[in-house]
């Protein structure tokens, strides 16, 4: 059959499968990067080592097009929750056992990833587990953490040894 992927075809959206404009909605804030989503930590631990490492434009960068792209997302948003066009009267079409099951477990998924964001990357890479998060009730100060010495270095690494 003919799909159609524009934009137009996500209008009414929310009428016709709620479960599924849920899901579009939580992998769109995850995108932007907002807490306590799994994109959040991305764009984190990326803002986070951009600073360390000295490259604040690149860390201007990821800010700004985070803010750039919240325009972007939220015109998908409207328009999933727009009644406008041919696919705003379309019946309500429940979803399959086994795409409702995906929707459901990749949107937790979005959030688990935060919430045990510790001790899976601690099985993934030692230096990673060692970041702490900031707490996602208070904002988050990005600073960039003082610099090494050339002593606390260790051999063959360019990666200083004192994390804060």
């Amino acid at each position: 059959g003919k799909e159609n992927t524009g934009l137009d075809s996500l209008h009414g959206l929310w009428q016709r499968s709620p479960l599924a404009t849920f899901a579009l909605i939580v992998f769109m804030i995850s995108l932007v990067g907002m807490p306590p989503t799994a994109g959040f930590v991305g764009k984190f631990l990326i803002f986070n080592d951009a600073l360390a490492a000295g490259l604040t434009p690149l860390a201007v960068v990821l800010a700004v097009n985070s803010v750039i792209s919240i325009s972007y997302y939220l015109g998908i948003a409207k328009a999933a929750f727009v009644a406008e066009g041919e696919h705003a009267e379309t019946a309500k079409r429940p979803l399959g056992l086994g795409l409702a099951g995906a929707c459901a477990l990749c949107a937790l998924g979005v959030f688990a990833v935060t919430l045990w964001f510790t001790p899976i990357s601690g099985v993934i890479s030692p230096n990673v587990s060692s970041i702490s998060l900031p707490s996602l009730t208070t904002a988050a100060r990005f600073a960039p953490p003082a610099p090494c010495s050339t002593a606390s270095i260790s051999p063959g690494s360019r990666r200083c040894n004192s994390r804060r």
